[in-house]
């Protein structure tokens, strides 16, 4: 997913223990895998990230990109 304010979307989904990956410039990185994850994880996962840019949570933290991985 493609999103300009990715690396401050990353630190929200990483407060709520999703761990995606950051890619320069703005893109959110979700890998799921069919042995670890069942589809109501990968719901949830998707359900939170609307959250986060709905919400605009992603907008009380800093946008320090060295700490994003």
């Amino acid at each position: 997913m493609e999103h300009p304010e990715a690396a401050r979307n990353i630190k929200a989904l990483k407060e709520k223990v999703i761990i995606p990956d950051f890619r320069h410039p703005n893109i959110i990185r979700l890998a799921p895998v069919a042995l670890y994850n069942n589809f109501e994880e990968v719901c949830e996962v998707v359900q939170s990230l609307k959250e986060i840019t709905d919400n605009r949570e992603y907008q009380k933290y800093d946008l320090i990109q060295d700490d994003v991985t």
